[in-house]
């Protein structure tokens, strides 16, 4: 039974193994990895590179993205002229002021104004023609369409006429149904009477001339669209790009990203090449996640043989890894600096020991450095931050030991960054701040360690020194219930913890998990606390009344 239990762990273990590097090696990048690693404002590490074949410069993703969108904005609205239109409102205009005359000549009471617009309504037709003319021939356009060509960047619209010629016309002098009433209304001179204007169905005959041509607008829109280049330039074959130690500044930046797409473009050509990334990437894998274990297996056996110990590791390495992917590939590189890395440590050595924490530590940080832009910069930085952490965490029991450690843990980042980006670039003022931001964010977000080793304790049913300390509280209902129904067994408990407790400092034993085992040691008398010596009192006893049998 024994052998097959055996067995059953290994193969469980194995199990467990496979399942890791196979979530590992999903979410790697399906393309090969660039020879060069590189990061904007920071220096060349390489010897003097050049190009190796013509290569187009690409923009980077935002600025081809806002050509795009320039392009939108400055969407230009196509218009069909109506040529009838205008003389079709001209007549309709006249019309209409000869109603209101014929109306207003045969009233039976006319008053000075309507005998003045009686007198006058010649005025009025020559007015109207007038102010109709000069609106249809700069152009009249519905309100929709009007508000539209103006919320476009465009500075004008092209009007089409019968035989598709387009010419350009001045957006902001165009006339839409609501500017046109209004013009009639103020440009009206004094001998013409606003309120007779009113009393006129202008809206009748405010025709727009310009129609609105989507197809066109859209077909041609779609070409300017499709036509923004995606590169800016050409590097020529043997071309110098950059030597060690200057600057990647934006212009190289980009063409070093160019170089870079089409090399991978070009690398890859065949299933047996993907084959032998794919099987690359699982060695590699393999070996990092197999010397931890090696190490638990020869130094912690009692871990080794742990199903638990297996479970929690491997969860926590190939959560930290797919986390670092998913940053690293789909938002901006520095953001893996958020992910608090040191939390890996601070679980460890909380559930196992701090050599135990530290290699894997290690083994999370070179697994997720794969995936960094800078790997010699991420290991640099996130292995003493490793290290401050379990000094710092070590016997966690209060809330302030957290914020401690926190705060060390973000000052080492400081620190580390600072002194790297001072032998790399040799000036401070060059050094990027907003890496100091992304530290802060990875303190705070250290904070969350209690919750979190809250979570690992009920899924794995592992037992932290927070937990120990709250069941040592002689508050705790069943140590309240000992001292009540057993006063003389919870004295004697008290005393073997502080006994226990000393002797497992002194010795260098958990001091915490000593006391506490030994509050409840006794806890079994609570049931019949009175045939036992120290609860009983004035000589009292009930062994007296029972028979030798019982």
């Amino acid at each position: 039974m024994a052998k097959k239990k055996k067995i059953f762990d290994a193969v469980l273990r194995i199990l467990f193994f496979i399942a890791s590097v196979a979530i590992i090696v999903l979410f790697c990048p399906n393309e090969a990895q660039y020879q060069y690693q590189f990061e904007l404002g920071k220096p060349w590490q390489y010897d003097l590179l050049t190009a190796d074949f013509d290569c187009p410069i690409y923009k980077d993703r935002t600025e081809f993205r806002k050509e795009r969108e320039d392009v939108l904005n400055a969407k230009v609205y196509y218009f069909n002229l109506a040529e009838s239109t205008k003389d079709e409102a001209v007549r309709i205009m006249k019309a209409d002021v000869n109603r209101l005359y014929k109306e207003e000549q045969e009233a039976s009471i006319k008053t000075p104004e309507s005998l003045s617009f009686i007198r006058h309504h010649e005025d009025y037709i020559s007015y109207l023609k007038q102010i109709l003319d000069k609106i249809y021939e700069t152009g009249l356009i519905d309100d929709n369409d009007y508000e539209s060509t103006q919320n476009s960047t465009s500075d004008h619209i092209v009007i089409l006429s019968a035989n598709n010629m387009g010419r350009k016309c001045d957006k902001n002098s165009l006339y839409s149904v609501h500017t046109a009433k209004s013009a009639i209304y103020s440009k009206a001179p004094t001998k013409i009477e606003k309120e007779w204007l009113r009393q006129l169905r202008i809206d009748g005959y405010l025709k727009p001339n310009l129609i609105y041509n989507e197809e066109i607008t859209e077909k041609v829109l779609s070409e300017e669209y499709k036509n923004v280049s995606a590169t800016q330039g050409m590097v020529q074959r043997g071309e110098r790009i950059i030597d060690r130690g200057e600057i990647v500044t934006e212009e190289k930046y980009k063409i070093l990203n160019s170089i870079k797409q089409e090399s991978l473009n070009k690398s890859i050509t065949t299933n047996e090449q993907h084959l032998s990334i794919l099987v690359g990437r699982i060695l590699l894998t393999s070996c990092l996640i197999g010397f931890f274990f090696a190490y638990t297996a020869i130094f912690r056996k009692r871990f080794y043989i742990s199903k638990r110990y297996f479970a929690l590791s491997l969860s926590l390495i190939t959560l930290y890894f797919v986390a670092t992917s998913l940053i690293a590939q789909y938002a901006d590189p520095e953001f893996v600096y958020i992910i608090p890395f040191a939390l890996v440590p601070m679980i460890m050595s909380t559930f196992y020991d701090t050599r135990t924490a530290l290699f894997a530590h290690i083994t999370t940080i070179l697994l997720a450095s794969l995936m960094v832009s800078v790997p010699l910069e991420f290991v640099i930085l996130q292995l003493p931050v490793g290290m401050m952490a379990i000094f710092m965490s070590k016997d966690v029991v209060e809330r302030s030991q957290l914020i401690k450690c926190a705060v060390a843990v973000f000052l080492t980042y400081c620190l580390m960054y600072t002194a790297y980006g001072l032998i790399l670039e040799g000036d401070i003022l060059v050094i990027d701040i907003w890496m100091y931001l992304w530290f802060t964010i990875n303190g705070i977000l250290l904070l969350f360690a209690y919750p979190f080793i809250f979570v690992i304790e009920k899924t794995f049913g592992y037992t932290s020194n927070v937990t120990l300390l709250e069941l040592s509280n002689t508050n705790h209902p069943l140590l309240r219930t000992l001292s009540e129904e057993a006063p003389g067994t919870f004295q004697h408990v008290l005393q073997v913890a502080n006994l226990s407790g000393d002797i497992a400092m002194e010795l260098g034993a958990n001091s915490l998990l000593a006391r506490t085992g030994a509050l409840y040691h006794d806890i079994g008398k609570t049931k019949n606390a009175a045939f036992f010596t120290e609860n009983q009192h004035g000589g009292n006893t009930p062994h007296s009344q029972l028979t030798p049998q019982e």
